[in-house]
């Protein structure tokens, strides 16, 4: 595992070379740790020529709801957010709309006041 950014250089990273769009989600996990919780989140990039497998890991979590029902497939990520807020950073991997903003009407988000991103070997997992 090799980290790649943090906070606002994570938040440039993925809005820009390492997109999230089209990515494949493998796995997310959630658990308690001495700093508070913790989501992690590991990704399949579809767009990348340097990274194929990123580990999203959301520190000091302030909020996460994610859906899932087996009548739809786990899970591909057709379009998200992911934004600088006043209590750190949101993402969203099914938003309501494509506005730089959180709206409650968004789904599947975490938000947390910091993150770290890291690149994934293929025989890494979260």
């Amino acid at each position: 595992m090799h980290l790649l950014a943090e906070n606002d250089d994570a938040l440039r990273l993925l809005t820009s070379s390492e997109t999230l769009l089209n990515a494949t989600v493998e796995g997310f996990a959630v658990r308690y740790e001495r700093d508070g919780l913790v989501a992690e989140v590991v990704f399949q990039l579809q767009h990348s020529q340097r990274v194929n497998r990123l580990l999203l890991r959301f520190k000091r979590v302030r909020a996460y709801a994610f859906a899932y029902s087996e009548d739809v497939s786990f899970y591909n990520v057709e379009s998200f957010k992911f934004l600088r807020v006043a209590t750190g950073y949101y993402l969203s991997l099914d938003p309501v709309d494509e506005r730089d903003q959180a709206d409650e009407c968004d789904n599947d988000t975490i938000q947390a006041e910091g993150i770290q991103v890291y690149k994934l070997t293929p025989s890494e997992s979260n």
